[in-house]
């Protein structure tokens, strides 16, 4: 009786987190200059850390500044399996959760993605929503102060 019982919590839980519902497992990849948090595999999360951190000096280079990071700090990056996934982390750190693949949200100071139909098209959106975050938060804060909250 109790196998059975866990095995239905079990496919409930997961159907739960399939439709976006119930927050999936997370893992946290931390990098010089980032902490990502994905509900992906953690051998993915590691290739998309190195992906991050290898755009930093090209764009710092590009926009001649950087974001100032503190002892410990990191910019924040969240991907998630599912749009739904995405717009309730969204939504839980104050933001508005747009009809997008990705968002990079400038109360949360962080930028979110979720899983693409292809590999490829799902590191360039993390990407781009880097980019946003590292422009914001490096250039345009050091020229018009911090991001609106």
């Amino acid at each position: 009786m109790r196998r059975r019982f866990l095995l239905v919590f079990a496919a409930w839980l997961a159907a739960l987190v399939a439709a976006g519902i119930a927050p999936a497992a997370t893992n946290e990849t931390r990098s010089d200059h980032y902490l990502l948090i994905s509900e992906g595999p953690e051998d993915e999360s590691r290739e998309l850390s190195r992906v991050l951190e290898a755009a930093w000096p090209q764009l710092e280079a590009f926009f001649g500044a950087a974001p100032k990071l503190v002892k410990d700090d990191r910019l924040r990056i969240r991907f998630f399996e599912t749009q739904a996934a995405m717009k309730a982390a969204i939504v839980a750190g104050g933001g508005f959760a747009p009809d997008s693949g990705g968002y990079y949200c400038p109360v949360a100071r962080t930028s979110y993605a979720f899983r693409q139909p292809s590999r490829w098209y799902t590191r360039t959106l993390l990407l781009h929503e880097a980019v946003h975050q590292f422009h914001l938060l490096g250039v345009a804060s050091a020229t018009k102060g911090p991001p609106p909250s």
